[in-house]
């Protein structure tokens, strides 16, 4: 009986320590993150990202539709790094020598937004969240898949990787007296 709750707790207690050791992740925001600790280009070249959510596509190239070939999935919390930005968006690649996909800001009501999933759309300018397309199609380096599943995946940030960001950032450390 004793040899079972102490095997209990030493399980308990391993969690604890698994889950306190575990990377901290938060949602990636425009103006919260980026602009307000002016974030640059090159740094969010050098911080480790993971996308929110499981992604199911199937490949829409001719001959692979169906097949075991054509299916790509994402797992949630694949880690990323940034390839290119923009003034809204980053591409984010998720295996060597791979292109990447875009994620879009779009600024809301209440002024900031999250990363969303987004591609380019043929005949229109710019990029488009995947969760406001009729038609899921995401485009990846002249690649297109019908996204299945995790058309409302977000960009998550590494928050060790951010909280060193921060650091760099000027601090007061206040006045006594």
């Amino acid at each position: 009986m004793m040899q079972g709750r102490t095997a209990g707790v030493l399980a308990l207690l391993a969690i604890f320590l698994w889950t306190g050791c575990a990377t901290p992740k938060q949602v990636f925001m425009h103006k919260w993150h980026r602009q307000n600790f002016a974030i640059s280009d090159e740094e969010l070249k050098t911080v480790q990202f993971y996308i929110s959510t499981e992604v199911l596509a199937m490949d829409l190239a001719p001959g692979e539709k169906g097949t075991p070939q054509s299916v790509v999935i994402v797992p949630s919390e694949t880690p990323g790094m940034i390839t290119e930005t923009g003034p809204d968006w980053v591409r984010v690649s998720f295996q060597r020598g791979g292109s990447g996909v875009f994620f879009a800001t779009v600024v809301t009501g209440a002024g900031d937004s999250a990363y969303w999933l987004a591609t380019e759309v043929e005949g229109r300018e710019g990029l488009r969240r995947m969760r406001d397309l009729d038609e899921k199609i995401l485009r990846v380096g002249g690649a297109a898949y019908r996204l299945e599943h995790g058309v409302n995946a977000r960009l998550l940030i590494d928050g060790k990787d951010l909280e060193n960001l921060i650091k760099q950032r000027t601090h007061i450390p206040g006045r006594t007296k």
